[in-house]
């Protein structure tokens, strides 16, 4: 995951540049560098191997479009990992530049919700097909399942603008951050014209960040996390329904697709709901006060959860696929 996820590298929203966070024990960063490699090791190797098999050992299907994009999404997230990592060893220090901090922190959050969303399109197809299966048979194909992803992509692209936009680096003393600033470079200009006693608009520049800082995160938790997670549990709460209502579920096997949506919704849930959690908490404290201690702490460890939903995905998605096994 790239450092854009770590709420504690970025500074407080209140702050006109990013500190170093030495409250932040130095094994808690440990712990999360682990998190990262594993999560790097685990989704290289599985989302890789769903690109090859669904591009070049399985034929063109719904389903398969599916994968390809969720493990296209998944496979440059976690590829980013390693520099994550680094910035983590070297105690928040960012060595490669502004250019890198953009363009990696941009795509970490592009393809979160790339992840994200074509999860949300996979649930909504599973309750269609049960739900309509006349329409499905007759209207549900491989071209209309592109469509979609194309949309999920855009959405996604349209997500993370503003991270392109307000990632910068600062430098203090010999440590560079790589941080989120909420002002543009014009508005920081600016600020050497202001008077240190002019409370007036150093409280309307606080004002300013504040604002985009609240819906920078808003759009996140409810893009990334609320809106999906709502969809997602209500299709295969649907889904669950209209099977036991068909008695699926009695015949041999067919618990089965019932263990499958509950670890999808559970390892969604569990990995995503500690990190929105904190960016919850962070959006609703004053301008300038800090996160408590305690969130503090568990950011780092939140940031590396939410890396390891992308290499659960093929798990949960593909590799439970006894066809998909048999084209490895």
């Amino acid at each position: 995951m790239d450092s854009d996820w770590s709420l504690w590298a970025n500074g407080s929203h209140g702050d006109d540049h990013p500190s170093r966070n030495d409250r932040v024990p130095r094994v808690m960063h440990i712990i999360t560098v682990v998190l990262f490699l594993v999560t790097f090791a685990l989704g290289v190797l599985g989302n890789g191997l769903v690109l090859w098999v669904t591009a070049f050992r399985m034929r063109r299907t719904v389903n398969t479009v599916w994968y390809f994009s969720l493990a296209m999404a998944d496979f440059p997230f976690t590829l980013l990992l390693p520099l994550s990592a680094a910035y983590q060893v070297l105690g928040t220090h960012w060595p490669f530049g502004l250019a890198m901090c953009k363009l990696t922190s941009g795509l970490s959050v592009l393809t979160m919700f790339a992840s994200v969303l074509t999860l949300v399109a996979i649930s909504v197809d599973r309750c269609v097909v049960v739900v309509f299966p006349v329409w499905s048979q007759n209207r549900r194909g491989p071209g209309l399942a592109v469509l979609a992803c194309a949309l999920v992509w855009f959405l996604s692209i349209v997500l993370s603008l503003p991270t392109f936009l307000y990632r910068d680096t600062f430098q203090e003393d010999n440590n560079t951050i790589c941080f989120t600033n909420f002002l543009t470079a014009k508005e920081e200009a600016s600020l050497e014209l202001i008077e240190d006693e002019d409370e007036e608009a150093w409280a309307a520049i606080d004002a300013l960040m504040a604002s985009r800082f609240f819906w920078f995160s808003l759009s996140r938790i409810l893009g990334g996390f609320v809106i999906p997670f709502t969809v997602i549990g209500v299709s295969y709460a649907i889904l669950c329904l209209r099977l036991r209502h068909h008695r699926l579920a009695s015949r041999p096997g067919g618990s089965k697709p019932f263990r499958i949506m509950a670890a999808v919704v559970t390892a969604f849930l569990v990995c995503w709901l500690p990190y929105h959690a904190i960016l919850l908490t962070e959006i609703c404290l004053p301008v300038g006060e800090p996160l408590p201690l305690a969130l503090e702490l568990a950011t780092p460890l939140a940031s590396g959860l939410a890396a390891l939903n992308s290499c659960l995905n093929p798990l949960l998605y593909v590799w439970v696929g006894r066809h998909f096994r048999f084209r490895l």
